[in-house]
């Protein structure tokens, strides 16, 4: 075995286990939809924020026909992992990333909202002849 063929097998395992992943992840937030509706929750949003190498989920705020919905911190839980586990590989690296997931509870519909931090840069250059 050769060392790309060793590093293509290691992309293979990460590519199928992340497909996995999320895909446990959205089961997740299907599965929470049936708990947050029982609470009379509409709409969840989930934001977070990442950059310099690290990011966080900032917090989960339900929302219903009346307003702000408590949820229990163990499906507030749930939630954060799948959110985090729905994130776009690199999100919180260098300039980073910031966004939200919005989940629509009666359409059972995850919306993520994504905004990468982009750097540029502009080339100037002067020469002087002294």
């Amino acid at each position: 075995m050769t060392d790309s063929d060793s590093a293509a097998d290691w992309m293979t395992t990460y590519q199928e286990r992340l497909k996995r992943e999320r895909t446990e992840a959205r089961q997740a937030m299907g599965k929470a939809c049936d708990a947050l509706a029982e609470l009379g929750v509409t709409e969840v949003r989930i934001e977070y924020d990442g950059y310099g190498d690290s990011g966080a989920v900032e917090g989960v705020m339900a929302t219903g026909p009346a307003g702000d919905v408590e949820i229990p911190a163990d499906l507030s839980e749930e939630l954060i992992s799948a959110a985090e586990r729905l994130l776009p590989d690199g999100w919180e690296n260098n300039s980073g990333a910031f966004g939200e997931l919005v989940l629509d509870v009666a359409q059972r519909r995850l919306t993520r909202e994504h905004n990468w931090r982009v750097e540029t840069s502009e080339y100037d250059e002067e020469v002087w002849e002294l």
